[in-house]
């Protein structure tokens, strides 16, 4: 008796969770999300895309950096659509969250989200 009633837990567990992750849609398959980093830059100005830093690299070349998102007390505090902070130093600290995903054809992709946490002139 105990034998038939374990067989049928497993069969209804394994039935469970390999319909349950059946599915058509898009899916993000994972998130992963880095703890603060800084950055010192120089803003650059704001596209469509995000807002721009220019910053040194370890060899002493500019790069630019670019920030999808900022968080809402930093925009009250600093308003980055404003012209008149382009050429201003900041020492920023982001976060970067990769989200993995997968298109309806099974097709996987990494979009990599920077966001601005904390803004200080420097």
């Amino acid at each position: 008796m105990k034998t038939k009633f374990l067989i049928i837990v497993s069969v209804v567990a394994l039935l469970f969770f390999s319909l349950s992750s059946f599915n058509t849609f898009l899916d993000i398959t994972d998130i992963n999300v880095q703890d603060d980093l800084v950055l010192k830059g120089t803003y650059d100005g704001h596209e469509d895309y995000g807002y721009n830093f220019i910053y040194l690299d370890g060899e002493g070349e500019e790069k630019t950096f670019t920030f999808q998102d900022v968080k809402a007390s930093v925009l009250e505090k600093f308003n980055l659509d404003d012209e008149a902070l382009i050429k201003t130093k900041f020492k920023i600290t982001y976060t970067t969250t990769v989200e993995k995903s997968i298109d309806e054809d099974g097709n996987e992709s990494e979009d990599e989200i920077n966001t601005i946490i904390k803004l200080e002139k420097q």
